[in-house]
């Protein structure tokens, strides 16, 4: 996935912005480490209203039923397939801005892994 370059300086601020607030995070927090495991899943956290910000999904609408029980099982069966769809998409992009904040925010910071505790 590929990003315009107002998406990539809105990821590279926010990068900037993590970094600031987490190393003052760990520096006025009494003894408090924030491990590798931790730190990946508060980005995944973030990356998903971030990737809903920069490609908003719209959820497909609830289908009318019409009391007929075969049909109507095919229609819910079809809604929960597009709404599956729509998830995925935005997975996809919260995966991708993920592994960018992952990279530079692993990059500048000295975290502890679970081998070196």
């Amino acid at each position: 996935m590929s990003f315009t370059p107002e998406v990539t300086m809105l990821i590279g601020v926010l990068t900037s912005v993590l970094v600031a607030a987490l190393n003052e995070a760990m520096k006025r927090g009494r003894g408090i480490n924030l491990q590798r495991g931790w730190l990946t899943v508060l980005l995944f956290v973030v990356s998903i209203p971030l990737a809903l910000m920069i490609s908003p999904a719209s959820m497909p609408g609830i289908p009318v039923f019409s009391g007929n029980a075969g049909a109507d099982f095919m229609l819910m069966l079809n809604w929960f397939a597009s709404v599956v769809a729509v998830l995925s998409q935005v997975a996809g992009a919260a995966m991708a801005i993920y592994n960018i904040l992952l990279k530079r925010i692993i990059d500048s910071m000295d975290l502890p892994t679970i081998e070196t505790l």
